[in-house]
């Protein structure tokens, strides 16, 4: 709510100093543009997301990025009807939120790509092997040093050390049965054409016949 009330707060000072300038026809073209854009990403993710904490995630974080110059882009393949019954949706929401939080702090903070080439993207499907969601943003590669720290509890390159940190993250997500790579790909499946792609993957196997993952059946089974 704060980041889209900053927003609109924006977009009425860009109208009104329009109107000021009697600029009449493009003060109501950009209200047209913001309000047809903001249709767009919600009929988009209402439609195609039935998961609405997820929904609403993504819908936030697309204002989010718009505040930090950062375009924000869901794979038009991506659709979710549910997440598995055993499954904490409220873990799988932290997790991919604070992956987007990252990812779209790594690509505003590329120095070397102008207007237009910073970018998220996000994907959530339904494959034959479970739910999978990738998060992936332009920008430099993750250092060799950081990618072979960053699960370990109390690592961050936050400068005043806070943050929620990766290894939260592959906490909530393993403990919903699934797990989290790391991926550095020329091309990535999100449906992005831009090269150099930082790519957080999470995948959450389907449910056995008891509405248990396929991690959570193992452990049964040692039972």
């Amino acid at each position: 709510l704060r980041v889209q009330s900053h927003e609109f707060k924006n977009t009425l000072h860009a109208v009104a100093g329009m109107i000021q300038m009697e600029r009449y026809d493009d003060a109501l073209d950009c209200i047209m543009q913001v309000s047809e854009s903001r249709d767009k990403l919600i009929n988009f993710a209402s439609s195609r997301i039935r998961v609405v904490p997820l929904a609403a995630l993504l819908i936030s974080k697309a204002g989010a990025a718009r505040e930090q110059g950062v375009d924000f882009c869901i794979a038009p393949d991506s659709r979710l009807d549910e997440v598995p019954g055993c499954i904490d949706v409220h873990d799988v929401v932290t997790a991919v939120g604070n992956l987007l939080d990252n990812a779209m702090e790594a690509a505003a903070s590329d120095a070397g790509s102008g207007a237009g080439r910073r970018r998220v993207y996000v994907a959530l499907r339904q494959a034959e092997d479970g739910t999978r969601i990738e998060v992936a943003n332009t920008g430099p590669a993750i250092p060799d040093d950081v990618a072979q720290r960053m699960w370990v509890h109390g690592f961050t390159t936050k400068p005043d050390g806070h943050g929620i940190g990766l290894a939260l993250v592959k906490d909530r997500v393993e403990a919903a049965g699934g797990r989290i790579w790391y991926e550095r790909e020329t091309g990535s499946e999100t449906g992005s054409p831009v090269e150099g792609l930082t790519v957080f993957c999470i995948l959450f196997p389907k449910e056995d016949g008891y509405g248990r993952t396929a991690r959570a059946q193992s452990l049964v089974g040692r039972g």
